[in-house]
């Protein structure tokens, strides 16, 4: 796909103005188990030799009445025992199970010094708007990807990573950028879906730093030419919405740019396009 968005809450505007995008830290994506101090409830299990196998039926055996162990010798019933070999495993694994806590081991020293850019192959998502742009009195920008660079090995002679989010059904990290490119599935929680992207880049590439409401956020470079669309929010006031739109097609470097209103269809509730006039 060649198109990427991106929604930015109400500071979207001061960010156009100034030129930049912002990355967060991965604790600041919205996925639970990256929250800093978040601990696992951790399950180890014994593994089942052999002989833990063998000791085991001699012990059933040996609880077996006489006149029974008369009739059918050990030999015989280790033999027959074999066909439920896997149901007998099961048992004496759930018997042998031990559970710890600890604490999460996420975000290690590597991972602290990168930051996020999360983008999106569509823009209509209600739920995004509400969590990700300032329920719908943000906006979102639509970037041409081949003219963003977000492709590019490097940014700023650091290295840089661009990838879908996956779903995986086994959360096993072996390394650092797995915690930001591949999401648990939780049945609990409404986030299989996908149709998102990450942009991967150090913090040591960002073109300024600023603190914005509490926390720091690394700013970069919006590339200006990949920008094809502004979406003003449907919670967007008229003349706020005109305010944008005379803004952008008076600046050089936007006046390429379409500006637009996202709004509800009454009959559907589904969110449209709509001319700013």
């Amino acid at each position: 796909m060649n198109t990427v968005y991106v929604f930015l809450a109400s500071e979207g505007l001061v960010f156009l103005k100034k030129g930049f995008i912002p990355f967060y830290g991965a604790e600041q994506l919205p996925e639970p188990w990256l929250q800093l101090g978040s601990r696992y409830r951790l399950t180890t299990t014994q593994v089942l030799s052999d002989q833990d196998f063998h000791d085991y039926l001699k012990q059933q055996y040996e609880n077996l009445p006489n006149h029974v162990k008369s009739m059918v010798s050990f030999d015989y019933f280790l033999q027959q025992s074999q066909q439920k070999r896997p149901q007998i495993e099961q048992l004496l694994l759930v018997q042998h199970t031990s559970a710890t806590e600890q604490s999460l081991p996420l975000l290690a020293k590597r991972l602290s010094g990168w930051r996020v850019l999360s983008v999106f192959d569509d823009w209509q998502s209600i739920s995004r708007w509400h969590s990700l742009a300032a329920a719908g009195q943000g906006m979102v920008v639509e970037l041409t990807l081949p003219d963003s660079g977000f492709q590019q090995p490097s940014y700023n002679d650091q290295p840089q990573y661009f990838s879908a989010l996956n779903i995986v059904e086994s959360w096993l990290p072996n390394n650092d950028r797995y915690y930001v490119f591949n999401r648990p599935q939780v049945l609990s929680m409404d986030l299989t879906k996908t149709g998102e992207q990450r942009l991967l880049r150090h913090v040591d590439a960002a073109d300024r730093k600023i603190t914005l409401q509490g926390q720091e956020v690394a700013m970069f470079r919006l590339p200006t030419k990949a920008i094809a669309r502004v979406i003003l929010g449907y919670r967007c006031g008229e003349e706020y919405c005109k305010s944008v739109k005379r803004y952008l097609s008076q600046d050089i470097n936007y006046r390429h740019v379409e500006c637009v209103q996202a709004q509800l269809n009454p009959k559907t509730l589904q969110l449209e396009q709509a001319d700013i006039v």
